[in-house]
């Protein structure tokens, strides 16, 4: 157990094969395969993967160093699963939106900063 959820850094071996989360139910290993999206609010990263939602208290910036091949920076505060990526769509207002596989329909919103990166990271998709 404590391999898995040791930071890459510290064993030396690559990015890990899950993330662990303290929730009400203790301890739970969410296998990086399932994650959808991470999103940061302040001290805390939000995880959202298959079976819900979990908060971390990893940084952003580490949970990307991590696991950069895999994900992708969509805003300041938001990074994707590179293989949940369904399509970059326009609103009415000119912003541009992501949505992922899994998510049910909802998007998330791409700053304008990162859309170039998003656009070309799917035409090597």
């Amino acid at each position: 157990l404590a391999a898995l959820t040791r930071p890459a850094a510290q064993t030396g071996s690559g990015p890990r094969s899950h993330i662990s989360a303290r929730t009400r139910k203790g301890i739970e290993l969410i296998p990086i395969d399932q994650v959808i999206y991470f999103i940061a609010d302040h001290k805390y990263v939000t995880l959202r993967h298959e079976g819900g939602e979990v908060l971390l208290d990893e940084p952003l910036k580490a949970l990307e160093d991590e696991f950069g091949q895999r994900f992708v920076r969509i805003h300041r505060n938001a990074l994707v699963a590179r293989d949940r990526i369904e399509r970059l769509q326009r609103t009415p207002l000119g912003h541009f939106q992501l949505f992922l596989r899994g998510l049910n329909g909802d998007a998330l919103i791409v700053s304008r900063r990162h859309v170039a990166g998003v656009r070309k990271m799917m035409q090597q998709l």
